[in-house]
């Protein structure tokens, strides 16, 4: 019991001096390598997103540009002699979903700087005013080899301090419709587009408020009573939101002479991608 208790202790003091530092350790849900945690970029400095015998990534400056777009000036250092690949995947700006689409290569034995950029139009479709907090994985891959990873690592980057960051809930529109609201998850329909580039389109509103990923799926969709497939999947993270789209072809409207959509329906599958259990099943309906 004494030695369960000085263990105890120990742990507690080392989550302390953790949380004091500029650096910090935080439970990796997904099970992606690390979760690091990175306190404000101040003034001028330099700082450090990861480093490792083989690469690094360091935050120079953050900024906004002319067009009102929010980017972030990175260097990558390439400590080997072959040709890198820098990629982010799975970014999150305040908990919810925003990815810049960016991958930079790094040439050998050299430190090149890269921007990484997000449209302002992203930022207002998701109601972020400022990026306070950033979360995404940085891989690093030999351009040659991109099973052989380098560097694997969840990042969180608080590029105002830790401090500026306040979690919002959602506020639905007066025109949104919650299709479900449990403790582990939320889905709202928050817009549909009868002319959608590809279709037509469904809006979506997605909340994880689970402690591990989970994979949305749609089936048995029908439009109107009659069924219509779309094969819509989406997987988002513990504790994250993201607005997304379901689309229709409009081939498929044509062949099934749908001119006007009266009534969505379809059954929502919600499953834990590392353990394919099921979650939750429930029928959807919308009427626009």
């Amino acid at each position: 019991m004494k030695k369960k208790r000085l263990i105890l202790v120990l742990l507690l003091i080392a989550l302390t001096l953790c949380a004091c530092g500029a650096k910090d350790t935080e439970e990796n849900p997904s099970g992606a390598g690390e979760v690091t945690s990175t306190d404000a970029l101040e003034g001028n400095s330099q700082l450090e997103l990861f480093s490792n015998e083989s690469c690094a990534l360091t935050l120079e400056s953050v900024g906004t540009a002319a067009n009102g777009d929010y980017f972030w000036t990175v260097s990558m250092a390439n400590k080997t002699g072959s040709e890198l690949v820098f990629s982010l995947d799975g970014v999150y700006v305040n908990e919810c979903e925003a990815d810049p689409c960016w991958a930079e290569k790094a040439p050998a034995a050299q430190t090149t700087t890269s921007e990484i950029s997000w449209f302002s139009s992203a930022f207002a479709e998701r109601g972020i005013r400022s990026a306070d907090r950033v979360d995404f994985t940085l891989s690093v891959f030999p351009r040659s080899n991109t099973a052989n990873l380098l560097a694997f690592e969840k990042i969180t980057v608080y590029p105002n301090g830790a401090a500026a960051y306040q979690r919002t809930d959602f506020a639905p529109d007066a025109d949104d419709t919650i299709l479900i609201d449990v403790p582990e998850l939320i889905l709202a329909a928050t817009d549909c587009d009868p002319n959608g580039e590809r279709g037509y389109t469904l809006g979506v509103y997605m909340e994880n408020r689970s402690n591990g990923p989970l994979e949305y799926a749609v089936k048995n969709e029908k439009i109107n009573g009659q069924s219509c497939s779309t094969y819509w999947v989406h997987t988002l993270d513990a504790g994250k939101k993201s607005y997304d789209q379901i689309i229709w072809d409009s081939s498929e409207f044509e062949r099934m002479e749908i001119f006007a959509v009266s009534r969505i329906e379809f059954d929502l599958v919600v499953t834990d991608p590392n353990s394919n259990a099921k979650v939750l099943e429930q029928h959807c309906v919308v009427t626009p």
